[in-house]
C-alpha cells in the first residue's frame, strides 16, 4: 500500500510506475492510496503520483511516493537430524531462500546447548543460503530437537 497526502482538496491523483498508469493496470486506487495486491518481484519500482487540479488539468505537484521492494518470507528446510555419535561432530544443516536473503537463528527446542562446542557457518549455494550447526565433540546431552528460524 502506498499513501500520500495531497497538497489540496478537490484534486485528482494519478499513480504511475515506469510511466504507466498503475490504477488501470495493476493497482486498486482510491483517493490518496494505491494498493498492489499479490505484490511480486516484477512490481519492484519507484511509484510516482501526480496531483492535478480537477477543473484546470494543471499539475499541482509531482510526488515521488515510494520505492517498492519485493520481499518474500524465507522457506526453510532442515536436513534430518543425524544420530549422535558421542565424541564425534554432530552436523545439522538448514537451507533457506527468500527475498531479502534470510538470516538464521539456531535453537535447541529440548534442553540446553554448551555453546563452547558450537560452531555455525553460513554460505550461499545457488539460490539458497545454507547454515550449518556443528557441535564438536557431541555428547549424549546433545540429543534433542534443533530448529533454525
Amino acid at each position: 500500500q502506498i499513501d500520500i497526502t495531497p497538497p489540496a482538496s478537490n484534486v485528482q491523483i494519478d499513480w504511475f510506475g515506469d510511466n504507466t498508469d498503475i490504477c488501470s493496470t495493476r493497482a486498486l486506487c482510491s483517493g490518496n492510496q494505491a494498493v498492489i495486491a499479490d505484490f511480486m518481484s516484477t512490481d519492484e519500482n519507484t511509484y510516482t503520483c501526480f496531483v492535478t487540479a480537477n477543473s484546470s488539468g494543471i499539475i499541482l505537484t509531482e510526488l515521488s511516493a515510494a520505492t517498492a521492494t519485493f520481499r518474500s518470507p524465507p522457506k526453510n528446510m532442515i536436513t534430518d537430524s543425524p544420530d549422535i555419535n558421542e565424541g564425534r561432530p554432530l552436523i545439522i544443516t538448514c537451507n533457506a531462500t527468500g527475498v531479502p536473503p534470510p538470516g538464521f537463528v539456531w535453537r535447541k527446542i529440548t534442553g540446553d546447548v554448551d555453546f563452547g562446542r558450537v560452531m555455525i557457518e553460513t554460505r550461499t549455494e545457488g539460490d539458497y543460503i545454507v547454515s550449518t550447526l556443528t557441535i564438536d565433540p557431541a555428547v549424549v546431552m546433545d540429543t534433542g530437537t534443533y530448529e533454525c528460524v
